[in-house]
């Protein structure tokens, strides 16, 4: 495992770094404390910009060191943060645009676990429902419903691309955005 030394790295490269880590300070590694580590962006010589912080058990560090090596992969924000960005967009703009109110999404994401996810399909969920669907017809359309990915490394399932075709063949505008940005340019399109 690569620890992140503090070192000055070139501006602009992320890296992480623990000032109070219980791996380079063992003494610290007391059982039931916690630490956390700071995933950041270099600037200038110095600790930069905060991506984000993670948070850990003294007890087992090494999740924490491996947490903060999937957010230097993947920087880029998860779905779920992208999507809580579209609904406080959506609390904003309503009294712009009142069908906004009926924006809905799908908790597909959330559901994990087998007995939660055989419970959720008994109750009528269905694999590779949309996130965000509004029912209003508008632009020739019968709805629109949105399945948002991250911006990078974001992947459209079998079952996600076969339920968008068909929601297209329907009638309804049905795409994948990339980001929260995205989603709301289609939806400002498709409600002016």
């Amino acid at each position: 495992m690569i620890l992140g030394n503090g070192i000055p790295k070139p501006d602009g490269t992320l890296d992480y770094f623990g000032a109070n880590d219980p791996i380079r300070r063992p003494r610290q590694r007391l059982q039931g404390y916690t630490f956390s580590v700071r995933v950041f962006k270099w600037k200038n010589g110095k600790q930069g910009e905060t991506i984000q912080t993670i948070k850990g058990s003294c007890d087992a560090p090494e999740y924490v060191y491996k947490a903060a090596m999937r957010v230097i992969r993947n920087p880029y924000p998860k779905e779920w943060e992208e999507q809580k960005k579209i609904i406080q967009w959506k609390f904003e703009n309503i009294s712009r645009l009142p069908e906004l109110k009926y924006l809905t999404a799908s908790l597909n994401g959330f559901i994990q676990g087998d007995t939660t996810v055989a419970f959720a399909k008994s109750q009528g969920m269905v694999v590779g429902e949309p996130d965000l669907r509004l029912q209003c017809a508008r632009r020739g359309f019968h709805s629109i419903v949105i399945e948002l990915k991250r911006l990078a490394n974001g992947r459209v399932s079998t079952e996600q691309k076969e339920y968008i075709a068909w929601l297209n063949k329907e009638g309804n505008c049905a795409k994948v955005c990339k980001g929260h940005l995205e989603a709301i340019k289609l939806l400002e399109w498709y409600l002016s």
